[in-house]
């Protein structure tokens, strides 16, 4: 599991559709098949720190939180796997618009090279 998808398993462990800003404990021992305790502490963390979980517990063998209005909200729009997406589509879309640009005024330059071209013949082939 990467850091995203690790990352994005806890916010769903916090998230509840039908009460998505209550309290929910999680046993910490359930996850250390998957995550090493430290990871679960800094992932907890990095989640608090966006804003996404509030009034963090940590106890013996488990933490406590609340996931805020805009953890449910981003959570629900796909979260960080989301939001990774996002950021590699734009980066795609700016290269191939800056490809396209560069592609434009190189067709550019080419015809401003051949009207120069057409001048130099026009004035000393055909000019009497």
């Amino acid at each position: 599991m990467n850091r995203i998808e690790k990352i994005q398993f806890l916010l769903e462990e916090f998230y509840n559709p039908e009460n998505p800003t209550a309290n929910h404990n999680l046993v910490l021992s359930e996850f250390y098949g998957k995550f090493q305790p430290k990871d679960i502490h800094e992932i907890i963390y990095k989640l608090e720190k966006d804003g996404y979980l509030t009034n963090i517990e940590f106890y013996k063998g488990g933490v406590g939180g609340n996931i805020t209005f805009e953890g449910g909200l981003f959570y629900e729009s796909g979260g960080y796997a989301q939001q990774l997406k996002d950021v590699k589509s734009k980066r795609f879309r700016q290269s191939l618009s800056n490809i396209i640009v560069a592609f434009g005024a190189g067709l550019a330059g080419l015809y401003a090279l051949w009207q120069i071209y057409i001048g130099i013949l026009n004035h000393f082939c055909c000019h009497n």
